[in-house]
């Protein structure tokens, strides 16, 4: 998988998870974080890779990412959570 692919991974899940945190920065980097981490024991479990952390940087890049657009877009569609 190349570097854009690893990267565009994660975007949408730190998009939709910001949304669905009512716009909490905090709490979307600690599910996306663990999320990586579960992905990559997996990964190692059942394909006996070895833990990448290039892949991990990319996938926080990735999430960060995500987070700035729906943060982005929801100032601007001045969307309000409920």
């Amino acid at each position: 998988m190349n570097l854009f692919g690893k990267v565009l991974l994660f975007v949408t899940l730190g998009f939709f998870d910001f949304y669905c945190f009512e716009g909490s920065t905090k709490h979307t980097l600690i599910i996306c974080l663990l999320f990586i981490v579960l992905m990559q024991i997996a990964l190692f479990v059942i394909f006996k890779n070895q833990f990448d952390i290039k892949n991990c940087l990319l996938n926080i890049i990735g999430g960060l990412i995500g987070i700035f657009v729906s943060n982005n877009l929801i100032k601007k569609a001045q969307l309000r959570f409920y």
